[in-house]
């Protein structure tokens, strides 16, 4: 039996809060399943907002309290808002790619079924694919390997 879901989505907004009040994972950037981040990125988004916080407990007095938490909040957005867009922009592609996947891709001018013919392909494609194959790897270890 193959059952058929449909998964939702929403663009990313690029303001997380208001004053002392912020957005961290899925409320402040859902993303689809397709690379298994979402989790990852509230965890991040987590790592991060400590940090800007200890920031805050480490220097303030009760004083500035509120102005300090809500400047920590906007710090956090900041430091987050680059590494979220890119990761929520993939999984999109990704998603997109998924839907529109097809087992082959033809170039040339000569139709698949004719195997004996001679493809003649575009002169873009394998330079597409030296640029893949050297920067692929780097931007998925960057992409997998979390908070930086």
């Amino acid at each position: 039996m193959i059952l058929r879901r449909y998964i939702y989505d929403r663009d990313m907004i690029y303001t997380w809060g208001i004053g002392r009040v912020t957005l961290l994972g899925d409320a402040a950037h859902p993303m689809q399943p397709n690379l298994g981040q979402g989790g990852c990125m509230a965890i991040e988004d987590c790592y991060q907002l400590i940090l800007e916080l200890e920031k805050v407990s480490k220097r303030s007095s009760d004083v500035c309290l509120a102005n300090e938490i809500a400047s920590a909040f906007k710090r956090y957005e900041k430091k987050r808002m680059c590494r979220v867009s890119t990761v929520h922009a993939v999984s999109r592609l990704a998603s997109k790619m998924i839907s529109y996947y097809q087992p082959y891709m033809n170039f040339g001018f000569v139709p698949l079924s004719n195997k004996s013919a001679v493809q003649i392909t575009h002169p873009a494609v394998p330079i597409a694919q030296a640029v893949l194959q050297f920067c692929l790897p780097q931007f998925m270890a960057w992409l997998i390997s979390g908070h930086g």
